[in-house]
C-alpha cells in the first residue's frame, strides 16, 4: 500500500507538472491515460540524458506491468473465494486448477463486457477497507495480549469511516446514473452491478466491524477482572 501510494504521487507530479496548462491535459487524457503516463515518465528520464522514444517505452513497459501484476492479484484472491466459498458445494472447487479457470473466464467476462470500468471505481475503496479489517485485527490481538493498542485503534476508525463513505457515495453516484436513465445497455448494468457490490461491502464491513467491537468489548472486560483490586 505505501508503494501504491508513492506511485499515485509520482502518477499525480507527472500530470500536474508536464502540461503548461489544464486544457492541454485534457486534451492529453482524451487519448487515455496510459499515454499520459508513458510521456510523463518520457520527460522525467529525458532530464537525466534518456532518449524520448527511450523514456517512452519504458513508462509504457511499466504501464503493461502494473496491469499483469494486478491481473495475476485478481486471478489469485478470485481462485481463494471461489474455495472458501464453493467448496462445501462440491470438493472440486477446492483444486487450485479449477479455481484459476473459474477466476480466468469470471475475469474475461468483466473485460469483455466492459464491465470492468465500473468495478475499478470502487477497488480503491475496497483495498483501503482491507487495510482498515487488518487494522482491527492487529487492535484486538493487542488487547488480548493485554498490550497497548491505541496506535492501531485509531488509524482504524479513520480508514473505516473514510473507506465507508467513499464506497456509500461511489455507489450512490452509480445507482443515481441508473434510476435517472441517464445511461443504458452495458453502461446500465455496469453501473448497477457495481453500485450493489458497494452496497453490499459496505453491509459486510459493518458487520465485521460488530463483531470485532464486541471483542474489542470482552477483551477489555477480561483486563478489567484480571487487574488487582485496589486497596
Amino acid at each position: 500500500m505505501f508503494v501504491e501510494m508513492m506511485l499515485a504521487v509520482f502518477a499525480l507530479i507527472i500530470a500536474g507538472t508536464l502540461y503548461a496548462s489544464s486544457a492541454e491535459y485534457g486534451a492529453a487524457i482524451v487519448k487515455g491515460p496510459g499515454g499520459v503516463f508513458a510521456s510523463g515518465v518520457a520527460k522525467f528520464l529525458g532530464a537525466i540524458g534518456l532518449p524520448q522514444a527511450t523514456g517512452r517505452a519504458y513508462g509504457s513497459v511499466m504501464m503493461i506491468v502494473l496491469a499483469i501484476t494486478i491481473m495475476q492479484l485478481v486471478i489469485r484472491f478470485m481462485r481463494i473465494a471461489t474455495s472458501e466459498l464453493l467448496s462445501d458445494v462440491s470438493p472440486i472447487f477446492r483444486n487450485a486448477h479449477v479455481g484459476t479457470i473459474i477466476a480466468s473466464l469470471l475475469g474475461m467476462l468483466l473485460v469483455l463486457t466492459g464491465w470492468w470500468q465500473y468495478l475499478w471505481v470502487l477497488f480503491g475503496g475496497a483495498n483501503q477497507l482491507m487495510a482498515s479489517l487488518a487494522l482491527m485485527l492487529v487492535t484486538a490481538y493487542l488487547m488480548s495480549e493485554g498490550k497497548p493498542a491505541a496506535y492501531a485503534f485509531y488509524p482504524m476508525i479513520f480508514m473505516f469511516i473514510t473507506t465507508i463513505a467513499a464506497l456509500l457515495y461511489t455507489s450512490y453516484n452509480l445507482l443515481t446514473k441508473v434510476m435517472s436513465g441517464a445511461v443504458k445497455g452495458e453502461a446500465l448494468i455496469g453501473n448497477a452491478l457495481m453500485g450493489i457490490v458497494g452496497i453490499f461491502l459496505v453491509v459486510a464491513a459493518l458487520v465485521l466491524a460488530v463483531e470485532g467491537f464486541k471483542a474489542f468489548n470482552r477483551y477489555r472486560s477480561i483486563r478489567a477482572q484480571a487487574a488487582p483490586a485496589k486497596v
